[in-house]
């Protein structure tokens, strides 16, 4: 649960710019979904642990670092000019 605290937290940084001519709810209802799906996902992957299907490093690991590698899309998406894919060498 820290953990999911922690990540939750950082990802309130990407989802708290508004753009002034835009809505303001947008953002609020991403991280609402956000939290109902990575709270779905972790419960999810317990049972899956508990019922052995799934090994217990990858049941631990899997939903972090799947919100880890959102959190990231998003922190790149905020701070990048341009996107990476149209950067000049």
């Amino acid at each position: 649960m820290p953990l999911v605290a922690l990540l939750l937290a950082l990802m309130a940084i990407p989802l708290s710019f508004v753009n002034p001519r835009a809505g303001r709810a947008n953002n609020m209802l991403v991280a609402l979904l956000v939290y109902l799906l990575y709270s779905n996902a972790i419960s999810v992957f317990q049972s899956w642990v508990a019922q052995g299907k799934l090994g217990f490093v990858a049941g631990l690991l899997l939903p972090h670092l799947a919100v880890l590698a959102a959190l990231a899309l998003m922190f790149h998406k905020r701070l990048a000019v341009s996107p990476f894919w149209r950067r000049r060498a």
